[in-house]
């Protein structure tokens, strides 16, 4: 993804980032992408977005709203939300480049929809 912004959103509230394993997440996904941003949205982030309701936008959706606040927080190219209690396997620049629209992962590793 070479000269592409990449940012990773993720929804974290603070009492919970020991027990989804958020910091797995973290080291887990550095150990690959290292240089990728990443944005973790507690419920004191999460309450000023829907405080704000990213103007122009009439979403309800948190995960589309943080991924959208991401993008221009960043001035990224493209977002990617991953969950807090996810553990990343291998490098996700593939993923990225087939220029797929939406990318899910089944429970199991190597099991994609």
């Amino acid at each position: 993804m070479k000269n592409k912004k990449i940012i990773i959103s993720t929804i974290c509230e603070s009492s919970w980032i020991e027990k989804s394993g958020l910091n797995k997440m973290l080291n887990s996904l550095k150990y690959f992408h290292p240089d990728w941003e990443v944005k973790i949205y507690d419920e004191h982030k999460l309450n000023d977005i829907y405080k704000n309701n990213i103007p122009g936008h009439n979403l309800w959706s948190i995960m589309a709203l943080t991924m959208i606040d991401a993008k221009r927080e960043a001035n990224a190219d493209i977002v990617v939300h991953i969950d807090a209690d996810s553990i990343i396997l291998g490098k996700l620049d593939q993923i990225l480049e087939d220029g797929y629209d939406i990318f899910a992962v089944r429970k199991r590793p190597g099991m994609y929809i």
